[in-house]
């Protein structure tokens, strides 16, 4: 284990994972990546270098209104036009746009079962035959 910041975040290769950089310049490519990058809602005026990535690669699209991020009911980010979806979930305030009510811990809770299930889901459905 060791302390990095996400420097930029894309689908795989092959479709399958994220590949991310940090920024002791080590790039891995896992499974999946859940963003908790703080309570701004607007992603187009967030400097963390992860939400700067989604966004600028097409990874993540903002949601409605700009806030947070485009996501589906369970949290997976949805891409902008003509990108390709990467297993990447966000909760909380991220998902302010589509879910509005969204920071208090009852709804948090209910959105950290919900991501759970979509890695889980997708992790299976990852897994050779």
């Amino acid at each position: 284990m060791r302390a990095a910041e996400v420097v930029t975040a894309r689908a795989g290769e092959d479709g399958r994972g994220v590949t991310v950089v940090l920024s002791d310049g080590c790039s891995v490519t896992v499974g999946a990546v859940v963003n908790c990058a703080g309570t701004e809602s607007r992603t187009r005026e967030l400097a963390d270098p992860l939400v700067r990535s989604l966004l600028d690669t097409g990874t993540a699209a903002p949601g409605p209104h700009g806030l947070g991020f485009d996501t589906t009911a369970g949290g997976r980010l949805v891409p902008a036009p003509g990108h390709r979806a990467a297993p990447v979930w966000t909760l909380g305030q991220l998902r302010r746009g589509n879910l509005w009510e969204t920071t208090a811990v009852p709804e948090i809770r209910v959105q950290a079962v919900e991501v759970a299930e979509g890695i889980l889901a997708h992790a299976r459905a990852s897994l050779p035959v």
